[in-house]
């Protein structure tokens, strides 16, 4: 396939990290194992950012604006990229922004319902209303086309390169495959998740037992964990939680991305970056930890409770537990209201998803008052 001329850093940026990876030591974190790493030369030099709101809140590297969320009304994921982030509103709508030099933030116009998005490396993908597959963005490597034949989606996640998705025909990969990242095990059983890294993929079945493929010069699949609860797939680090809430870490450890905090318990999801990670605990708190250069591992002060969380390849995106908290404050009250009034114009406040912020969604706001729903 010809590849197409790279208009970003990214593929640079990218392609010079595995380098880098290839000279260095494994470990495996949360564990009784552990091994030294070199340090890693940073390539990208952009100023540092967070923004704190209640809806959509990021920090990290904001070059090309990454980490700066436009107004958006409740949101119910959200998920960061190579230079770009993402979220979905509670209608089903996509909202984008950040680096958009492949396309990857222009959301085709036929598509109105999502039920689950992911941004990957210069491209974006999701899952429609019907169960059906979009991507858009670069295709240098064949990443936007979904195989024929697929079946209904459950869930996806869009790799450096590639993407990866569950569906009622097993795990389905696409895109770049030269380091085998996409040529899923034909053994490989039931699978209930999947993540796609830089040039690896992990998959986790109803056991808990984590399978991984694709490249493995940083050990990044060399564990097989059992008793697993999920998964991330960062660059060329691995993440795992079991149903104790204990976070496992695997493969390139030279930022410290496999160097899990001592005493984090009570885990309900994890993230992995470029060379950071990311865990949400059972009371909505945010840790990470790993490469802090742009700032992606310094959790802002302030944050409200979080649902869901997600790690680009130097920033980190998070979205809110309470979709009528519009300040972020942790309870419904006068202040939610002012900002509803003074975001109706942009739909902002449009809490029951019909187009339009007014009297209705006031009324739900109100009827939350005094609580975090």
């Amino acid at each position: 396939m010809k590849k197409s001329p790279w208009k970003s850093p990214w593929k640079s940026l990218w392609q010079g990290l595995e380098k880098s990876v290839a000279t260095r030591p494994t470990a495996l974190a949360g564990s009784n194992r552990s091994l030294t790493c070199v340090g890693l030369v940073c390539v990208m030099s952009s100023a540092a950012s967070s923004v704190v709101s209640a809806q959509v809140s990021a920090w990290g590297n904001n070059g090309a604006g990454q980490v700066t969320p436009p107004v958006m009304g409740p949101i119910t994921s959200s998920t960061a990229g190579g230079l770009h982030s993402g979220a979905l509103h509670s209608c089903g709508a996509i909202r984008l922004w950040g680096d958009n030099s492949f396309g990857q933030c222009n959301v085709p116009p036929t598509l109105t319902l999502a039920t689950a998005l992911s941004a990957g490396g210069i491209h974006t993908a999701c899952i429609d209303g019907n169960g059906g597959i979009a991507c858009w963005g670069d295709n240098s490597y064949g990443q936007l086309n979904v195989p024929l034949g697929v079946g209904v989606a459950f869930t996806l996640s869009a790799g450096g390169f590639h993407t990866a998705a569950l569906t009622s025909t097993g795990v389905v990969c696409w895109g770049d495959n030269s380091r085998g990242q996409c040529a899923v095990p034909a053994t490989l059983p039931t699978m209930v998740g999947v993540s796609a890294g830089g040039y690896h993929t992990l998959a986790i079945d109803a056991n808990g037992r984590v399978y991984g493929w694709g490249s493995n010069v940083a050990g990044q699949t060399g564990v097989t964990p059992l008793f697993m609860q999920g998964i991330a797939a960062g660059f060329a680090h691995s993440l795992a939680f079991n149903a104790a809430g204990n976070v496992l870490a695997w493969g390139d450890n030279a930022h410290g991305q496999c160097n899990v905090p001592a005493g984090l318990t009570g885990v309900t999801a994890v993230a992995a970056g470029g060379v950071h990670s990311v865990a949400l605990t059972a009371t909505g708190t945010v840790v990470c930890w790993g490469d802090n250069a742009s700032g992606q591992s310094t959790v802002p002060i302030g944050l409200p409770t979080i649902a869901g969380i997600s790690a680009g390849y130097r920033h980190t995106v998070v979205h809110s537990a309470c979709p009528a908290d519009l300040d972020g404050d942790g309870v419904v009250s006068a202040s939610d209201v002012a900002l509803m009034l003074s975001g109706w114009a942009t739909g902002a406040g449009d809490l029951n998803c019909d187009g339009v912020a007014d009297g209705a969604d006031l009324g739900i706001l109100l009827s939350s008052w005094g609580v975090c729903p």
